[in-house]
């Protein structure tokens, strides 16, 4: 019986645990402004209009240095644009953080687009996030929002969560950006919170470790005998 309980236990040593992954200040509650994550354009952190704390992207002010924002996230903004809306991209705002995936990661976050954009546009306002290098859209005006104000804009999509899962270990580059399109008469915005990696990592017993207690098991065995 007490070798059955060891031999349990070395078993026991070989499990999958569900260890947070390094996304730095993912909830915005830092008492540092966007600590851990880099930003262009125009974003900051508080949202007077709702409680607690998010990242607010605002294409008011964002920028229109395109070398920059391919540079940080690794995609042709302006090919990004063309292929979302068909229309060209005239600024905006971006967001991002770099994270480590060590088994298999999921990443998770929660967004709600905003516009202004009204009849302002000849191109669709769009908001996407970045991984890998990969743009992948969120949401774009005027289809995917409704007249509910938020924040300061007169429309918004709500808030949605987004899961990507099956992350290979390696490294990772996440970005946020929201772009007016064919001009900046009417401006957009994207909330960002709770940006969460779950990551599932082996753990395997340290090879010291198991051959002191291998040889444990042999010393009971002679006892035993």
């Amino acid at each position: 019986m007490y070798i059955r309980s060891i031999v349990g236990a070395l078993a026991g040593l070989v499990l999958t645990t569900n260890a947070q992954a390094a996304i730095i200040n993912g909830d915005f509650s830092s008492a540092i402004a966007l600590d851990g994550w880099s930003f262009l354009g125009n974003v900051t952190e508080n949202d007077p209009a709702s409680p607690g704390q998010r990242a607010i992207l605002n294409t008011s002010g964002g920028t229109t240095n395109t070398s920059a924002i391919n540079s940080a996230l690794g995609i042709n903004i302006a090919t990004v644009t063309s292929s979302n809306t068909g229309g060209s991209f005239s600024n905006g705002s971006f967001l991002y953080q770099s994270f480590t995936v060590t088994g298999i990661g999921e990443l998770s976050f929660e967004w709600n687009f905003l516009s202004n954009a009204g009849g302002f546009n000849n191109g669709h306002d769009y908001a996407f996030f970045v991984l890998q290098a990969v743009a992948t859209e969120l949401a774009e005006w005027p289809g995917d929002v409704s007249v509910v104000a938020q924040s300061g804009f007169s429309q918004s999509s709500g808030f949605e969560t987004t899961t990507v899962s099956g992350l290979a270990a390696g490294s990772y580059l996440l970005g946020f950006g929201v772009v007016n399109v064919n001009g900046t008469g009417g401006d957009s915005g994207l909330l960002i919170d709770n940006v969460a990696l779950a990551d599932d990592t082996p753990t395997v017993p340290v090879p010291a470790t198991a051959a002191l207690l291998g040889l444990g098991l042999i010393g009971l065995r002679r006892r035993a005998s």
